[in-house]
């Protein structure tokens, strides 16, 4: 696990967006001893087990559904702004994939996924998808959302190294993100420039799906869960 921790507006601190994530839907069912147990992990995958068996939660498709509409975006959304404001070196690394159509290849996510593996042909066309992919739309969105970073923000030396990228079935090399590729500088913030993550990055996805056929815009990888988790 890359080391991301960040703290909230209360001085707590957390060591990935997992542990925000799981450990405030536990209270959302009030359900202290998952939360409890949530917070004393430290590692992502055995964090998502435990938010997988919260009470309330677990084998429980109407408690799911609620947690859905009314607090998951919200506070995903609030744990990435948080752990990207405060690790300026995971803010370069997402600038940096400025072109790129963000995506998170899971296939038993259909809502923070695209709800296919990467080693699926329909993961290069987004019009393919099955799942809402809430994860890359946010992520997208904070690349616009944040804030410019400051000159003594900036930090040369905390390079983090590309995703690997996988190889076409089709025999087209490697699909590319904007590797290799002139990009674009980040877009400077505008006044009236108030619109949400969410609905700048579903503006934003809906924008690139027109252009779906240009598999070398799109930034997947193989594992990218585990990615988000190390690098995010």
């Amino acid at each position: 696990m890359f080391p991301c921790s960040f703290t909230d507006s209360t001085n707590t601190i957390w060591n990935c967006t997992e542990q925000y994530y799981q450990y405030h839907k536990a209270l959302y069912f009030n359900d202290h001893r998952s939360a409890n147990a949530i917070r004393a992990s430290d590692n992502p995958y055995h964090i998502k087990r435990l938010g997988k068996l919260v009470q309330g939660y677990s084998h429980n498709p109407a408690g799911v559904q609620s947690w859905r509409n009314l607090c998951a975006l919200p506070t995903l959304i609030s744990a990435c702004k948080l752990k990207f404001s405060q690790n300026p070196h995971l803010t370069n690394h997402l600038r940096s994939h400025t072109d790129a159509i963000i995506a998170e290849a899971s296939p038993h996510d259909n809502f923070f996924g695209i709800g296919l593996h990467i080693s699926d042909p329909r993961a290069s066309i987004p019009t393919c998808w099955t799942g809402l992919n809430h994860m890359g739309r946010i992520l997208m969105g904070l690349k616009y959302e944040l804030p410019p970073l400051s000159s003594t923000q900036q930090d040369p030396t905390s390079k983090i190294p590309p995703p690997r990228l996988p190889q076409s079935r089709r025999g087209r090399g490697i699909l590319r993100g904007g590797v290799g590729q002139r990009r674009r500088a980040p877009r400077q913030s505008r006044p009236g420039d108030d619109v949400s993550v969410v609905e700048r990055a579903l503006d934003l996805s809906t924008r690139r799906r027109r252009g779906a056929s240009d598999a070398g815009r799109i930034l997947l990888n193989a594992t990218f869960r585990v990615f988000f988790f190390r690098y995010f």
